[in-house]
């Protein structure tokens, strides 16, 4: 954890370019900003169907909440701040999937894994497990066209 007038500092300046960037995707995602004492909230809502929306929550408290893909990460550690506008640019680019891990014999859904970035090196990843017993399984991935298409 950074000292937190170190922390304030960088927090202040990362909201500031996270908002002027925002606006540069007006064309293509509305967004919702939210500015609180203990947090700052963006939004992006794509305009056309496909692309995955995105919702970022900065907390003072050194700790970011994301919600992505349909799936929430909570209370995630900030402790580089840098790369927040690279994690939400590669959402915007389209470079997000989603993975399901499900039992052959049942269907029933075994894991569920948010990837940001590429496949084989990500920026974000985060697997949600079942606990599932390793019984034979069908994986399937979902990935997400970009908010801008050329």
């Amino acid at each position: 954890m950074l000292p937190r007038d170190q922390f304030d500092r960088q927090f202040d300046n990362v909201v500031a370019a996270l908002t002027a960037w925002a606006e540069t995707l007006a064309d293509v995602a509305e967004s919702t900003i939210e500015t609180a004492p203990a947090f700052w909230r963006l939004r992006l809502e794509p305009l056309a169907r496909g692309p995955c929306p995105v919702e970022v929550i900065l907390h003072r408290s050194q700790t970011f909440d994301i919600m992505v893909a349909g799936e929430a990460y909570e209370a995630e550690p900030l402790s580089d701040l840098d790369g927040i506008k690279p994690l939400l640019a590669a959402i915007v680019a389209g470079d997000v999937a989603t993975k399901e891990i499900r039992s052959a014999a049942t269907n029933r859904l075994l894991e569920t894994a948010t990837l940001v970035g590429p496949l084989t090196n990500p920026l974000f990843e985060r697997p949600i497990k079942s606990g599932a017993d390793s019984e034979t399984a069908i994986t399937a991935v979902k990935h997400y066209p970009p908010y801008r298409r050329r």
